[in-house]
């Protein structure tokens, strides 16, 4: 089984081409992908390849709800072009969430094996019911993953927080970044730039501003062209980040 090979195939997209198991060492593994359905069937075929023998034990279909993503990744590219496979779905500053947790079934983890700053970050939280959570929010992260964040503290100056993720090379990739300001009183005082690889994602970002009022969810989409094997997400001269998911292009 160690070596089975297979190809998982949907009506347009390849999912798995040649998967073989040869190198994971877990018990089990689930695979996570989002597809635009236009039609009222969805198929799915499995391949085994060279006589492989494999097991499939569950196959899940959930329908997800259209503002859990835009309708294009940029003005030239629906987003029915392509199907996203969850890479990394972190709770930045607190514990693992569990999909009995979360709307829509899904399971966060912990961010301290991919932080990666030589400076400390100080895990913060807050109560759930100081986050203003708009209902439309609810889709896209569930409260809890609101409530805690990594901080600098008072330090400034050339400091950053800093999240180190291997991937596979040559994808394009979709991130979404969740920000909640728990920390200001007023405007300008949560000011931060964002990196990916060293490439500026945005500057100088008020989150006051943005979300509209204190402790008010925010978050902010990317997609960003990986030509490596390591994706770093870097947030210089603040206080706090959220990083939440990461997908790749099939």
């Amino acid at each position: 089984m160690t070596f089975a090979s297979i190809t998982v195939i949907t009506d347009s997209f390849v999912l798995l081409d040649n998967f073989t198991f040869a190198n994971y060492t877990s018990s089990h593994l689930m695979k996570e992908y989002l597809i635009s359905v236009t039609s009222y069937e969805l198929f799915i075929a499995f391949i085994p390849r060279h006589n492989s023998l494999v097991f499939v034990n569950a196959i899940e279909v959930v329908s997800m709800p259209d503002v859990l993503f835009p309708n294009s990744l940029n003005p030239s590219t629906p987003f029915t072009e392509f199907t996203l496979e969850t890479v990394y779905r972190l709770n930045v500053g607190g514990a693992d969430i569990s999909a009995q947790n979360d709307t829509l079934g899904r399971n966060w983890e912990s961010d301290e094996t991919y932080f990666q700053s030589t400076t400390t970050g100080m895990n913060i939280s807050t109560n759930i019911s100081a986050i203003k959570h708009p209902d439309f929010l609810e889709f896209t992260a569930p409260p809890m993953v609101y409530i805690t964040a990594k901080s600098l503290g008072s330090v400034s100056g050339g400091y950053k927080l800093s999240w180190e993720f291997r991937v596979s090379p040559n994808f394009l990739y979709f991130v979404r970044v969740h920000f909640c300001d728990m920390i200001s009183n007023s405007t300008n005082s949560m000011v931060l730039d964002l990196f990916m690889n060293g490439y500026i994602a945005f500057q100088s970002l008020d989150l006051l501003r943005v979300s509209g009022d204190l402790v008010e969810p925010y978050y902010k989409d990317f997609v960003f062209k990986v030509t490596g094997e390591t994706l770093t997400v870097e947030e210089k001269f603040s206080k706090c980040l959220r990083i939440s998911e990461a997908f790749y292009f099939a």
